[in-house]
């Protein structure tokens, strides 16, 4: 099971006039790995689900889905990391993890730049 809900994503698209092919590609990705993503190959990144959010001009919150039970969750989901946590603490934690990838992303190119700035000064 995925928390995903890709059938509310195909929903979404099919009123937008948007095949998912088409929908990946303006997110960002290929077809084959929304199709991974809807086949439950691969799990999808946060910063995908939230360009597709974006696109479909929806919270994110409405593209994912909870089990009715507790035990229809399977270890080797996403649930695993996060125990019994609420869906809400989910989408906090994956909003966050996204955040510290970004925010470690600048900190590199900030150092690149500073480096650049520093050789550029010696000649």
């Amino acid at each position: 099971m995925n928390i995903v809900n890709f059938d509310k994503i195909k929903e979404l698209a099919e009123g937008k006039k948007m095949s998912l092919e088409r929908l990946a590609n303006t997110a960002g990705f290929g077809k084959s790995t929304m199709y991974n993503y809807v086949n439950g190959t691969y799990q999808i990144k946060i910063n995908e689900l939230f360009a597709i959010s974006k696109i479909l001009d929806v919270n994110i919150g409405e593209l994912l889905t909870v089990p009715a039970k507790t035990d229809e969750m399977h270890a080797e989901e996403p649930f695993k990391k996060y125990g019994d946590t609420c869906i809400e603490c989910i989408k906090k934690q994956g909003v966050i993890d996204h955040l510290k990838d970004t925010l470690r992303e600048k900190d590199a190119k900030i150092s690149e730049l500073e480096l650049l700035c520093k050789e550029f000064k010696r000649k």
